[in-house]
């Protein structure tokens, strides 16, 4: 499963907009958009192009099941 919340930070932390960091990943702003709000699951190759871009691990996308079924406190 993947980690919407650590795409959202590292654009954050790179200090970009979604037009901004879509543009740095060559997909489209509406592309971008749907994988910040986990309506759509990152690709093997926009991974890498990740890793590329911003040198981020592809596994810190990654959520290890014992964190999807984790309860919330």
């Amino acid at each position: 499963m993947f980690n919407a919340c650590r795409l959202k930070r590292l654009r954050i932390d790179e200090n970009l907009s979604q037009l901004a960091m879509s543009e740095r990943l060559h997909i489209s702003q509406s592309s971008y958009s749907k994988y910040e709000a986990n309506k759509a699951d990152l690709s093997i190759s926009l991974l890498q192009r990740i890793y590329e871009e911003f040198g981020v691990d592809p596994s810190e996308f990654i959520l290890m099941e014992k964190e999807v079924n984790k309860e919330p406190q």
